[in-house]
């Protein structure tokens, strides 16, 4: 007998028989090359109109690509407002101190004349006030990243929260984040410490932290619990696709940087540390916000996979359309 699958209906009509191990169960009618097949059903979808829809089903990497920007574009205003206080200030403040860099003179003027270098001198403090101002912009990830996770979180389930909102939601788990951010950091150095490749693994699993504290409400060590259980389900996937964005935002970074540093180089930082902090600027505002929109991604499909949340939200939408 047959193995279950559609065969020819052998009465030469040209349409088609299923069989499943047992008995002929279907049949479909022969149609013209022309007429077109049914539509398969359509997948479920999350977003809102801003969005436009975005996948509520186990995404591909195109999916998580495509989400990226059009999550960054549907809510550019409140992200833009985001980077802006928290990102901002501090690139300005760096820009202004690096404008002895090279005593203030133009690229051209050092090479044609490299002891006018020799002849200025950065001061101890102008050092340990970039240093400092670099930390403070260090420690800000965090919160950067569970602000940004918040708007993206809410705007990827249909709805639409404004800047102070999504700070005010980040400030109150802002210890967790910050916890939470300081365990990943030692789980990268012991990664480090193992061996170079180690630090991949060690980033991966702690990718979902931000977007995992936030959403769920969970304290620091409960939200490094749970990105390295979600993670854990498909590794090698949120690998790649941690690295693909990881390349994607440096390229764009050094593309949206390299023309106002040039520019500032040629005339000197004395002037030219202004064209600086806006190649910083624009870069933030387009860069910083990736990796938490894809973290926040990831963090979806993996409780999409592992726990059937497209069902819970579908579930959710029914039980409000019915009230």
């Amino acid at each position: 007998m047959p193995t279950a699958g559609w065969y020819a209906d052998p009465d030469g009509s040209g349409g088609l028989r299923y069989w499943d191990g047992g008995q002929w169960t279907a049949y479909v009618h022969a149609v013209p090359a022309s007429a077109p097949w049914p539509a398969p059903a359509p997948l479920p979808k999350a977003g809102s109109p801003a969005t436009g829809p975005l996948p509520l089903h186990p995404m591909s990497v195109a999916d998580i690509l495509d989400g990226i920007f059009k999550l960054l574009k549907a809510n550019f205003r409140t992200i833009a407002v985001i980077v802006c206080v928290l990102v901002v200030p501090i690139q300005i403040v760096l820009a202004f101190l690096s404008r002895g860099t090279l005593g203030g003179h133009g690229i051209i003027q050092v090479i044609n004349d490299p002891s006018i270098v020799s002849r200025t001198n950065r001061s101890l403090t102008t050092t340990v006030l970039q240093l400092c101002v670099e930390l403070v912009d260090v420690l800000m990830l965090p919160f950067i990243g569970g602000a940004v996770a918040t708007v993206v979180a809410n705007s990827y389930l249909g709805r639409e929260i404004g800047p102070a909102q999504a700070l005010r939601a980040a400030a109150g788990r802002f210890w967790a984040l910050v916890g939470g951010w300081w365990i990943h950091i030692i789980g990268e150095l012991l990664g480090l410490l193992c061996c170079i490749v180690g630090i991949v693994p060690a980033m991966a699993l702690f990718m979902m932290i931000a977007p995992a504290i936030v959403t769920e409400q969970l304290g620091a060590w409960q939200g490094v619990k749970r990105s390295w259980r979600l993670t854990s389900r498909r590794f090698w996937p949120t690998v790649g696709i941690m690295l693909l964005v990881a390349a994607m935002s440096s390229v764009m970074a050094n593309v949206l940087g390299v023309v106002p540093e040039t520019l500032g180089l040629a005339i000197g930082l004395h002037w030219g540390w202004i064209l600086l902090a806006l190649g910083g600027t624009v870069t933030a505002l387009v860069v910083t916000p990736i990796a938490a929109i894809a973290a926040t991604l990831l963090y979806f499909d993996a409780r999409i996979r592992s726990e059937g949340f497209d069902l819970q939200v579908m579930a959710a939408g029914l039980a409000v359309s019915a009230g």
